[in-house]
Parts: C-alpha cells; structure tokens; sequence
C-alpha cells in the first residue's frame, strides 16, 4: 500500500495497522505538526519495515525511532509511541544501524506492544513522517 509519492519516488506503509490523519495521534508534539507532516498508524503488528529503499541516517540509543533517506534526499522519520524512550531500549530491537542501506521492505525493528502498553500508554501509535 502506497502512502506518499514524492517526484518518482513511493513511499509504502512501515507495518499494518489503521493508518490516520497525523492530527489524531496522542502525542502533541507530532499532532501539532512540529515535527512536520506525516500519518499515524496504530499497529496490529510490532515489527516495522523500510517503506522504501533508503539510507539509514540514525537510530535512537533507546531504539524507538529510525531516520532514514532515500538516494533522491528525501529524508523521514518512523517514531514507535508516545514516550517510549522512557523505556531506555526495553522492549524494541533494531536491526539497523546508521550507515545501512536498506531495501523497501527491509525489517528496521521490533517492538513488544503489550509491554509498551504496560508501562507507557495504552494505545501506542507509529508516527510515520515523510518530510
């Protein structure tokens, strides 16, 4: 499923899940636009993948975040929940680092959504924000 084009360029969906207008998601900072423009998803899932081929231009220490780069310069950001860096890294595995290249569809991390639930927020959103 193709969310954004940018010039020649699709963009797919990271995971499966509703995917909404960014306005509706919890978190303020993303809902206000601040950090740019985007959707939320929330998951059905808890493995997040490459929407596309791209650059891996940095990851969060605390794994909840990757920010990538497609060859065109396209840069975005794939954000998992809402204060999740509170968990230091707990329950998100990466699988990426910054330098990789990734192809479309590339697993980029895992989260385990019961225990983000758990100890976060009860209903954990992905930002997903093509800039």
């Amino acid at each position: 499923m193709a969310l954004f084009s940018k010039g020649k360029e699709v963009f797919g969906c990271p995971m499966d899940g509703e995917v909404r207008p960014l306005d509706e998601t919890p978190d303020r900072a993303f809902a206000d636009g601040l950090l740019g423009d985007g959707v939320v998803i929330f998951p059905s899932g808890d493995k997040v993948f490459a929407p596309s081929a791209a650059k891996v231009n940095f990851t969060f220490p605390t794994r909840h975040a990757v920010g990538l780069e497609t060859k065109s310069g396209y840069e975005y950001l794939i954000h998992v929940g809402i204060n999740t860096n509170q968990l230091k890294g707990e329950g998100f595995h990466i699988y990426v680092e910054p330098g990789d290249y990734v192809n479309k569809g590339q697993l980029l991390l895992e989260f385990d959504q019961k225990l983000l639930k758990e100890k976060i927020y009860q209903k954990q959103p992905l930002s997903y924000l093509p800039m």
